[in-house]
């Protein structure tokens, strides 16, 4: 025979169910509020490599924006091929005494290739930023399909809630994807304690930046590219690219096909400009001649078909900067000295503004 229980006893056991119920909605709830704080107003909690990076030229760029509130913006998104490449500043300099001045600023991010672009885009845009004039790095390298390590280099943690139905266009295996995203932001508190930590404690010290590079960005958010470099050097760092992209994609090297992910992340940036009326101007960055010798014979026809498609469809135009630079110039296959810098920034502002204006007129 079974005895009930005393009511009290059931009374209790209501209470410590209903208790432990509201201490659970409680903590995942508190889980959710810090993601949304995370993705919205601190990525470099979420993004430790590039979230202080983009926070760090984000505010660069509303501060020149607050000196020169009138001027006409030209923003440049891309890698770190655009951060050392785009000699905004120059561009400031050299228009600021002319009837035309305009406001250029970098915002190239170390490794953001054609989906991290689309992501940073989205982002800015999010906060408001309109420039006049958009110019988007392109490079064939970028575009490569990997094969099924590509969603790798997706890198899900780093992706804001608000982009996860992106993500899931862009990759082969939405679930993955999910789940890897799940796995390290379901507890923000735990997985993301470093970059919190981080955040809080430049909050209560005096404002600086503690990352050397951070220190280094001009006021256009254009980085120089460090140290002196040698014939030997560049040659040095031309054979180790090479020995690091054929044991990550040795495909590369002999079989070229564009990755269908980044070709819809491309489009949908694309897009949006088109439905903002932001002028795009597509850049292929100058690229050391060895580099250019390394790429397979069916790699150009098909990044060309790709480039004439998006000019066509989304109103887009394309500058192919390839062979602009000579190699004395770059400290590796793709990196431009500030001499190159210098070089490649005269000529697209003299070429690609000139075209724009045309077009506007």
């Amino acid at each position: 025979m079974v005895r009930a229980k005393p009511a009290r006893q059931r009374g209790v056991s209501t209470q410590g169910r209903a208790i432990l119920l509201w201490a659970l909605g409680v903590f995942f709830g508190g889980q959710l509020i810090l993601n949304i704080v995370i993705d919205r107003w601190w990525p470099d909690a979420r993004d430790p490599r590039h979230g202080p990076l983009f926070a760090a030229k984000l505010k660069r760029l509303r501060y020149r924006l607050a000196e020169h509130p009138d001027r006409p913006i030209v923003l440049m998104l891309g890698s770190s091929l655009t951060m050392n490449g785009f000699h905004s500043e120059y561009l400031n300099e050299v228009t600021a005494a002319t009837a035309a001045p305009i406001l250029a600023f970098n915002f190239g991010i170390p490794g953001a290739g054609t989906i991290k672009q689309a992501f940073l885009w989205k982002a800015l845009r999010e906060r408001g930023m309109r420039p006049n004039l958009l110019l988007l790095e392109i490079s064939p390298r970028h575009l490569f399909d990997p094969g099924p390590s590509a969603d790798a280099e997706l890198e899900p943690p780093e992706v804001r809630m608000t982009d996860l139905a992106a993500l899931g266009r862009y990759s082969r295996n939405r679930s993955n994807c999910l789940f890897s995203w799940l796995k390290e932001r379901w507890l923000p508190a735990s997985n993301c304690r470093l970059g919190i930590v981080n955040r809080l404690g430049n909050s209560w010290r005096p404002s600086r930046d503690s990352d050397p590079v951070l220190c280094l960005l001009d006021a256009s958010g254009w980085l120089a590219f460090p140290g002196r470099h040698s014939t030997e050097a560049r040659r040095n760092a031309l054979r180790q690219f090479h020995e690091r992209l054929d044991r990550a994609s040795p495909d590369f090297f002999q079989n070229y096909r564009i990755w269908p992910g980044a070709r819809r992340a491309l489009a949908e940036l694309l897009e949006s400009c088109r439905r903002d009326q932001i002028p795009v101007i597509l850049v292929r960055m100058p690229e050391e001649s060895t580099m250019r010798q390394w790429y397979p014979r069916n790699m150009e026809p098909q990044f060309q078909a790709l480039v004439a498609d998006f000019c066509r469809t989304c109103g887009a135009r394309f500058m192919d900067a390839h062979n602009w630079v000579p190699d004395d110039q770059f400290a590796d296959q793709a990196h431009l000295l500030p001499g190159g810098a210098t070089l490649f920034t005269v000529r697209l502002a003299k070429e690609g503004f000139a075209a724009t204006r045309r077009a506007n007129e």
